[in-house]
């Protein structure tokens, strides 16, 4: 196995087209009778029944007063319910909440205080809901602010409610919020609290799994994840003023040397497996390995069984997961991994037809 363990890169011209999303440009500005939402008959993927997280950067013009709430992210309306989450002014403390219910009607609520929480300050807010044991959790600014749990297994009503941002969208809307919000993330499963703190202040690739909508409100109401497109009440507009930059998209050219990359040893190795006729390598017989990197992203590396290096992608969709498996498909220049993630079960595809393998898109199973 020692031959497997050094990489002898090859000489080669590669150029890198980078595919990160564009610059976080603008926010979407709510005035006090402005919102945004979708029809529940026309949405995709919010019909949430177990796991949910949702995310948010606020920068409230207003808070509520003693006893109020102000709606951020809200899918319930006077004909059934199903979960918001959302700011609370419990007695003087200002704390983020969420709610939901199993039957349509009855709420349970649970909240936890955001300290410092201020006016015309921008703040990320999230919440995730375990449905296995009725727990929430609350996060600010990537950062856990407590747990509140049933302690028993819990489910979310599935109502015909649109899903609204900044507002219940009732027949008599309430609850609206004033000020900015962005990045708007809502997912079917519980994000941990690394992943949760790892992102929260930067740009998502979009195909991240379980990621369900994605509002970037970069002067437009479209998820870049699901095409889950909002319908704007009362002529909400963009502003400038953003949580963070992001990342711009960048395309580089560069020459690569000769140099000599180290495979983590084979104690280290999730799995591996034997590939064939995969189109970089100049043999027949190869090696398809999945290891964590240098920074610990899982990674699949190829390799010829006589030790020349081919290539290697990192696929950050499998942080976390269980890996079941991983095969060369029937189709010859790609690897299938099968894993478990937050109970549900996934596989990805790494093609690597060229010199820059490709991951897929994370499909459920």
């Amino acid at each position: 196995m020692k031959k497997y363990i050094a990489f002898i890169a090859m000489l080669f011209f590669l150029t890198y087209s980078g595919t990160a999303f564009a610059t976080n440009t603008a926010s979407l500005s709510l005035n006090g009778s402005q919102y945004a939402y979708i029809l529940d008959s026309t949405q995709s993927g919010l019909k949430i029944k177990g796991d949910i997280t949702i995310e948010a950067w606020i920068d409230p013009a207003t808070l509520p007063s003693s006893g109020g709430v102000k709606e951020l992210i809200c899918k319930r309306n006077s004909s059934g319910h199903s979960y918001a989450m959302r700011i609370y002014n419990n007695a003087g403390t200002y704390e983020l909440a969420f709610l939901w219910t199993t039957n349509g009607s009855d709420f349970t609520s649970f909240s936890k205080n955001l300290n410092g929480l201020s006016i015309s300050v921008w703040t990320h807010v999230a919440t995730t809901l375990t449905a296995g044991t009725g727990t929430i959790d609350f996060y600010k600014n990537g950062t856990t602010i407590g747990s509140s749990t049933l302690g028993h297994t819990t489910s979310i009503y599935d109502s015909n409610a649109p899903v609204a941002i900044g507002a219940n969208a009732s027949s008599t809307v309430v609850d609206i919020f004033i000020g900015l919000i962005d990045e708007v993330r809502i997912w079917n499963l519980v994000r941990t609290a690394a992943e949760i703190a790892a992102n929260y202040n930067k740009e998502l690739a979009g195909n991240e799994v379980g990621l369900v909508s994605w509002y970037r409100f970069n002067n437009d109401l479209t998820s870049s994840a699901i095409a889950n497109t909002l319908t704007n009440v009362g002529g909400a507009t963009f502003s400038t003023s953003v949580p963070f930059v992001g990342t711009s998209t960048t395309t580089t050219t560069t020459t690569a040397t000769t140099t000599t990359t180290t495979l983590p040893s084979s104690g280290s190795w999730t799995k591996a497996c034997g590939a064939k006729g995969m189109t970089l390598g100049k043999k027949t017989d190869q090696l398809a390995v999945l290891a964590n990197n240098s920074s610990g992203v899982p990674t699949v590396y190829l390799k010829d069984i006589s030790g020349d290096a081919l290539a290697s992608v990192a696929v950050p969709a499998l942080t976390g997961g269980t890996i079941l498996f991983m095969n060369q498909m029937y189709l010859p220049n790609k690897i299938i991994i099968a894993y478990i993630l937050s109970n549900a079960y996934y596989k990805i595809e790494v093609d690597f037809t060229t010199t820059t393998p490709t991951v897929s898109t994370a499909v459920s199973m």
